[in-house]
């Protein structure tokens, strides 16, 4: 494809989406176990979709990055309870961009178009778990405005 360029389009999810972001889930498990968590178990594909199908709820979203007509990446976040001291709190709860499109700003984008939706949702505080090891999308969300607050320590039994 020398000399075209591909226009990436961002768009909400649909359940009819349910197939391909099953794949990209499956996809960000395995990158995971191998980059920072040997210990990941794997969901079974019918848990996986259970737990995707959330996303199309009223406080939850998914967006999807696509070229063309192939999905390259997504972003799901949810709005939890009212915190005691927060109110309305957002979570980004996965971004995953296929390895070949990785390192060209469309997580970046992704994450950025969750935060516009949680604001259009009232929310004032947003947060996200990232692996420790993880540096690169540690990066990313520092760019975009998030700061650490609080360290997760977890050790096997």
């Amino acid at each position: 494809m020398a000399g075209k360029k591909l226009k990436m389009k961002i768009r909400k999810a649909t359940q009819k989406d349910l197939g391909d972001i099953l794949k990209l889930d499956e996809e960000l498990d395995y990158f995971e176990k191998k980059k920072f968590d040997k210990n990941i178990r794997f969901a079974k594909k019918t848990e996986r979709a259970q737990k995707i199908i959330k996303y199309f709820k009223k406080n939850s979203r998914i967006f999807l990055a696509r070229e063309d007509d192939k999905i390259i990446g997504f972003a799901a976040g949810r709005i939890v309870k009212k915190q005691r001291y927060f109110g309305k709190i957002g979570e980004v709860n996965s971004v995953l961009i296929v390895e070949e499109r990785r390192g060209k700003g469309i997580g970046e984008a992704l994450t950025k178009e969750l935060l516009k939706w949680f604001k259009f949702k009232g929310v004032k505080t947003v947060r996200l778990f990232v692996y420790s090891k993880n540096n690169y999308a540690q990066n990313v969300y520092k760019k975009i405005g998030f700061g650490e607050k609080l360290k997760v320590m977890e050790r096997k039994l």
